[in-house]
């Protein structure tokens, strides 16, 4: 799968009027509650492991940035706890991080796609929005998501509070 996504700071202020609106366009929605844990392989490659609801995923991605946008190449995947074990076994945890909010599954076209607002422990408060297109997506499709994440910042007048930095890099460097 291929992923565009972009997040922004979001001011206490503001989160009960983005909720409001997010929630009064009557989307699916659902509270959320993430713990990522990244490790790093035998080869030093970064993967996740994310619990969610009981449930674990793997995850991968190969980064492309474009402008603020991540365009992930992603592997993702439900593994059980054995086959967790198995993994961390020959890997180093070296960051963790806690997400917790309201997530809005809507469409982009004909592609699923998120909009999260959501706390992230030692950093605060952000809109995430995300795209999930097919891993063979035309340039095309990237650059119609990337418009339509940007229209969305534009409506709650946050691109100037567009973060470029993942979060583990935030974490990284808050610790230092």
């Amino acid at each position: 799968m291929k992923e565009v996504e972009a997040k922004a700071w979001l001011e206490f202020i503001h989160v009960f009027d983005v909720l409001s609106d997010l929630k009064s366009l009557q989307l699916r929605s659902c509270v959320v509650d993430k713990c990522d844990r990244y490790y790093r392989d035998e080869n030093d490659e970064i993967f996740r492991i994310r619990r969610e609801n009981g449930i674990l995923m793997f995850n991968k991605k190969k980064q492309n940035n474009i402008s603020y946008f991540e365009c992930n190449d992603e592997i993702e995947y439900e593994i059980s706890a054995d086959d967790e074990k198995k993994i961390i076994a020959q890997s180093t945890l070296f960051m963790e991080k806690q997400k917790s909010g309201y997530k809005f599954m809507t469409t982009f076209k004909d592609y699923d796609s998120n909009i999260e607002l959501v706390f992230v422990d030692g950093l605060g408060i952000f809109l995430e929005i995300e795209v999930l297109l097919d891993d063979d997506a035309k340039q095309k499709d990237i650059k119609d998501a990337t418009g339509w994440i940007e229209k969305i910042f534009e409506k709650y007048n946050l691109l100037n509070n567009i973060e470029k930095r993942k979060y583990i890099d935030m974490l990284s460097e808050k610790r230092r």
